[in-house]
């Protein structure tokens, strides 16, 4: 603790190395044990200030020392300084604490994130729905006009042909409008629609 052997002789330990925090609960437990009210062998942890006032955590082993009819005389005090082992425990506790809390924040942030993504799946199935209805709605309007309605896909494949169009010129069955209507290999250059797919215009 930074003393010569003889500093220590006739000072009050509790008024010289106890910090004043922790004073009156060291006092307490010295007089339990020497009052007999605890086991004659105590163990504790407590704080001593060392020379230059730092402050070091010892482990205690208390001994009373009894004379022949049985009154405590003296207690024999044996300690460890177990300073770095309480401060490693200290920083592993910080740290699980810490690992805690960012467990925790990040449960949240997925838990919330799976709430954002299930609503907006939700809201997507919604409007897909909606949307297939209304195509169908568009579909049945279609198959009832009496004039040639066909939609093209990019490839020049027919998703949807109307009534009127299919009793003229029959189904695609997943031919391109070139080949199933002309017997033709390739897009007809002179056909508007040849055009529109080319310029996107």
């Amino acid at each position: 603790m930074g003393y010569e052997p003889l500093e220590n002789v006739g000072r009050n330990w509790f008024d010289s190395f106890v910090p004043d925090k922790d004073r009156e609960r060291t006092r307490a437990g010295f007089v339990e044990l020497i009052s007999g009210n605890i086991d004659p062998i105590e163990y504790f942890e407590n704080p001593v200030l060392t020379k230059n006032k730092e402050e070091r955590i010892i482990s205690w082993h208390n001994t009373v020392l009894r004379d022949q009819m049985g009154n405590v005389v003296a207690t024999l005090n044996s300690g460890e300084d177990i300073t770095e082992r309480k401060q490693a425990e200290e920083g592993l506790r910080r740290a699980h604490d810490e690992l805690e809390l960012r467990v925790r924040e990040r449960t949240r942030e997925i838990r919330e994130a799976n709430r954002v993504l299930q609503v907006e799946i939700e809201d997507r199935r919604r409007a897909e729905e909606a949307a297939k209805r209304e195509r169908q709605r568009l579909y049945e309007v279609l198959e009832t006009l009496p004039a040639y309605v066909v939609l093209l896909a990019p490839d020049y494949h027919v998703p949807f042909a109307n009534r009127f169009f299919r009793e003229r010129f029959g189904e695609s069955h997943g031919k391109r409008c070139f080949e199933y209507l002309f017997k033709r290999t390739e897009a007809c250059e002179t056909c508007e629609t040849y055009t529109v797919m080319k310029t996107h215009a």
